[in-house]
């Protein structure tokens, strides 16, 4: 299974890394953004569809939106780490570690 394509991250890790990113508190864009190293567009694109499918949630504050992931996403980050573990990828070990591609 190739999780990058061109030297880019598959949506999959994009996708887990977010669920991750926002597993510990309520998060802004902008986290996202540094954490998951997406422009603030693509950011938006992917938090539209964790939202869609329920994985994560915004909570409008007084300083903007924030987002949170859900039981579900909670859930569906638990299934993908498995799956990256078995694969044979260090993703699954630290989610933050950056290619070396």
């Amino acid at each position: 299974m190739d999780l990058f394509v061109n030297g880019k991250r598959d949506s999959i890790l994009i996708l887990y890394d977010i669920l991750k990113i926002a597993s510990v508190n309520p998060v802004s864009i902008t986290r996202v953004t540094y954490g998951a190293n997406l422009n603030h567009s693509s950011a938006r694109r992917y938090l539209t569809h964790l939202q869609t499918r329920g994985l994560i949630e915004s909570v409008d504050r007084a300083e903007g939106r924030y987002y949170m992931i859900t039981s579900k996403g909670a859930e569906a980050a638990r299934e993908l780490e498995r799956i990256l573990r078995n694969v044979g990828t260090e993703k699954a070990v630290n989610p933050f570690v950056v290619s070396k591609r």
